[in-house]
């Protein structure tokens, strides 16, 4: 079983040695922690020797972990020293038992005694006594105690019978100094029975290992395992965990005593390996987070990736604490900064705290440069306040511009009101020769009209002006020839003349655009240098003649008429005093008189004959009429 157990740790600390790498010389194992102890170099892996081992060390198992810690180490005697016999050549590495004083302890009297200081404590298993040869006796029965306490006697040689020369005797205790006591047969020969010692070889097992013949492994911390059972004293290693500290950790945990959870690191990724011995973050820690294992936070005063920045270089707001793990500033940044921990400066587009201001939203006057605080070089455009002219100005009862200064009806908009924007601005427009938003500014010098679009250059006045009315732009002594309108931008029409563009008479070509004269012939019916007499016959003179004209031809025919009835003696003549006469005056008014009787003529005849003539003269007055209405309609 013991086998079994030294194969599975052999193959362990094989697994481990391949996964570290090669050792120095002269070590092996675990992290490289054991010694070789030969007077080669061992196997890495198993730290089997091949040779001998060094001086005060002993091979078991194929190891050189057994060590002989009593060699040249101080002794002394209480009994005296028989001549040069000292209680040092005990401890001298020589242990040859002819009896030599060079080579022996020989104590001077009995009892005797013999004892080595270790230089420190010890957990004590075997110990080899080289007594002279043929001389054992003075030996035997010897007591073995520790710490000069003559009750802990941990060992007793035993007696002369067939006993062994070198004898090894089992001390199980744990002790600085070991003492070996002989009390004497108490005979008068002083030295005769006193201890006689060539060699005292006093084992422990290095560091790590422990069993009969030091050829076990075990990872105490700190101390070495018991020698018998390889239980520890206290934690293990880092990496192993157990009583013996032989059984390495699983992969959830690391460290002393596989005590440590490997999700409890602030590895920087999630997946990263956790080696069992030290829970290395094979990615790195997290910001913050320092050590191998990354599970110790920043010192005060330092945040970040491998704790690397310092509190103290941010561009805080205000007194601010200082996390471990991102350096947040509490109230933010300085105007300039930006970032968690305000270590960065804005880009050239942006200032203020956490460079949320943007250069290009500002509303500054003219061009401005853009400093970390997005102060405008010139001050602020109508409406806007703060150093960054960032911040409408809130102005009330009618009032806009540099603090509330301007009256919003006092402004010149197309469309008026009492209330307007902090900016002032004519939603609709200014009126003409006002501009800018608030269209309180006159046009400029040289300029006139809606939006001071127009040039006072551009106009067609009768006498050149420096400058004009900002509004209207008018000529104050007219226009040139062929121009029209107040300012004069108006071109005459062809077919029109002068300095208001007066209609051309009636030429057969366009007239002069100066006086209107006529370069040809007039149209029919029209004379005179401009062609504007007009001596066509007048439609109203027409009518008077054409109804005169008819007047005489109805009377005439009326007379025929009469005259034929008066032949036919179907017409006769009455006088006014009833006597019939051939020669009356009828006192003709162009009607036939209600008294006249003509034979074969009644009263009914008489009335067709002046409805007649009355529908003639009606008709007359119609024609004047029209023809007034046509000679209107040519002018």
């Amino acid at each position: 079983m013991a086998g079994v157990r030294i194969l599975a740790v052999v193959v362990l600390v094989g697994w481990i040695q391949l996964t570290w790498g090669s050792c120095q010389k002269g070590l092996f194992g675990d992290s490289c922690s054991y010694s070789c102890h030969c007077e080669t170099s061992c196997d890495v892996t198993t730290g089997a020797c091949s040779g001998e081992c060094d001086k005060e060390w002993t091979k078991g198992g194929g190891l050189c972990q057994k060590q002989n810690i009593a060699l040249n180490k101080t002794t002394f005697t209480a009994s005296g020293v028989y001549g040069n016999w000292y209680p040092s050549k005990a401890v001298d590495g020589d242990s040859d038992i002819t009896g030599e004083g060079r080579t022996c302890f020989h104590a001077q009297r009995s009892p005797s005694d013999w004892t080595v200081d270790l230089g420190r404590d010890y957990q004590l298993y075997d110990i080899r006594i080289y007594s002279r040869r043929n001389f054992y006796w003075k030996n035997a029965n010897s007591d073995i105690y520790l710490n000069n306490d003559t009750s802990n006697i941990c060992s007793t040689l035993p007696s002369s019978n067939s006993t062994p020369n070198p004898t090894d005797v089992t001390c199980n205790g744990s002790g600085r100094q070991v003492t070996i006591m002989k009390q004497g047969t108490g005979g008068g020969d002083g030295y005769g029975s006193a201890l006689n010692i060539c060699e005292v070889e006093i084992y422990a097992c290095s560091p790590g290992i422990y069993g009969v013949n030091c050829d076990t492994f075990c990872h105490c911390l700190n101390s070495s395992c018991d020698r018998l059972t390889g239980f520890c004293l206290g934690d293990c290693r880092p990496g192993w965990q157990g009583q013996r500290c032989d059984t390495a950790c699983n992969n959830t945990n690391y460290g002393t005593s596989c005590n440590k959870t490997c999700t409890w690191r602030k590895c920087l990724a999630t997946n990263s390996s956790c080696d069992r011995r030290t829970g290395a973050c094979d990615t790195g820690c997290r910001p913050g987070w320092i050590d191998e294992d990354c599970t110790q936070e920043c010192a005060i005063g330092k945040y970040g990736a491998n704790c690397s920045r310092l509190c103290s270089d941010r561009h805080c707001a205000g007194k601010s604490s200082c996390v471990h793990v991102t350096g947040k500033c509490d109230f933010g940044c300085e105007a300039g900064w930006m970032g968690a921990d305000c270590n960065y400066d804005c880009d050239s587009e942006h200032y203020g705290p956490n460079c949320h201001g943007v250069c290009s939203s500002r509303h500054c006057l003219g061009n401005s440069s853009c400093n970390s605080t997005g102060a405008c070089d010139s001050g602020c455009e109508t409406g806007w306040t703060q150093a960054d002219c960032s911040v409408l100005v809130n102005c009330s009862d009618g009032r806009y511009g540099p603090g509330c200064s301007q009256v919003c009806s006092s402004r010149n908009c197309k469309t008026q009101s009492l209330v307007c924007d902090v900016t002032g601005t004519c939603p609709n427009g200014c009126r003409d020769g006002w501009q800018n938003v608030d269209c309180r500014t006159p046009c400029s010098s040289g300029k006139y009209g809606s939006n001071c679009s127009k040039s006072c250059d551009s106009r067609q006045c009768e006498t050149a002006q420096t400058g004009c009315d900002h509004v209207t732009g008018t000529c104050t002594a007219g226009c040139r020839e062929g121009w029209v309108g107040a300012d004069c931008t108006e071109k005459c029409k062809p077919g029109t003349f002068g300095p208001d563009c007066s209609r051309c008479g009636y030429c057969g070509v366009t007239c002069n655009v100066g006086d209107g004269r006529c370069p040809g012939e007039c149209l029919d019916g029209f004379s005179g240098d401009r062609c504007d007499v007009d001596v066509r016959v007048s439609p109203v003179t027409s009518g008077v003649i054409g109804g005169a004209v008819v007047m005489v031809v109805m009377l005439l025919l009326i007379g025929g008429v009469m005259i034929c009835l008066l032949k036919a003696g179907r017409l006769k003549w009455i006088p006014p005093n009833g006597t019939e006469s051939s020669k009356t005056d009828t006192g003709y008014t162009g009607e036939i008189s209600a008294h006249a009787h003509i034979s074969g003529v009644n009263d009914s005849d008489y009335s067709e004959l002046n409805d007649v003539t009355r529908e003639r003269e009606e008709k007359s007055q119609y024609d004047i009429i029209q023809n007034r209405v046509y000679e209107n309609s040519q002018i």
